[in-house]
């Protein structure tokens, strides 16, 4: 009983409640997320029962709404580990870059996309990939794949000024300190208006 009630509330051991992160951060604080909690609990019904996927980040929707706001239809775009965002960035933005180092997964995203350009690379050409465009080339990169810290320290000067940089699951690694650990210790050195958190 014990077990069943961790995993319907909680969902991890890690986290106060499903309306946690690991960090103890509470996700409903206003009214919108009450709406984005419904939403998310529809789409994972459909997801279990049905196998549906919309084509959407696998972000928190106030961050999606945030980047719906910010980032210009004109933008060009750069993802470390493909999926479900890169079917919704390359119908939004100009130009998709993504690229993925699961054979399997590349193979499946390969055949859904249709105006993004998908890359196959493994180990360090995987995290390097972005090197291979020009100086302040990506007005968004997107972090949500393997080696996240390798990725985030090759950057570099690829992404433009003020152009916005998202990393998913910065509360992640907490027991391992691991690559999701690294980054937040990073980011929060940086100064707060630079660093936007959504939950």
């Amino acid at each position: 009983m014990n077990y069943l009630w961790t995993k319907i509330w909680r969902g991890s051991p890690l986290r106060p409640s499903r309306f946690h992160d690991e960090k103890g951060n509470c996700a409903l604080k206003h009214a919108s997320d009450l709406a984005d909690f419904a939403f998310a609990t529809g789409t994972a019904v459909l997801r279990k029962t049905v196998g549906y996927r919309p084509a959407l980040p696998w972000i928190a929707l106030n961050a999606f709404r945030f980047l719906q706001r910010e980032v210009s239809p004109n933008a060009a775009v750069f993802e470390w580990g493909c999926g479900m965002s890169t079917l919704w960035y390359e119908h939004h933005f100009r130009e998709v870059h993504s690229v993925e180092d699961n054979a399997g997964w590349f193979t499946v995203m390969s055949r859904k996309v249709r105006r993004a350009t998908v890359y196959h690379q493994s180990q360090d050409q995987f995290v390097r990939k972005i090197l291979d465009f020009p100086p302040s080339y990506f007005d968004l990169v997107v972090i949500d794949g393997s080696q996240r810290h390798a990725c985030f320290r090759t950057l570099g000067d690829r992404l433009k000024p003020g152009g916005i940089l998202v990393i998913d699951n910065t509360d992640k690694d907490r027991t391992t300190k691991g690559d999701m650990w690294l980054i937040d210790q990073e980011l929060a050195n940086l100064s707060g208006d630079r660093v936007r958190r959504f939950t």
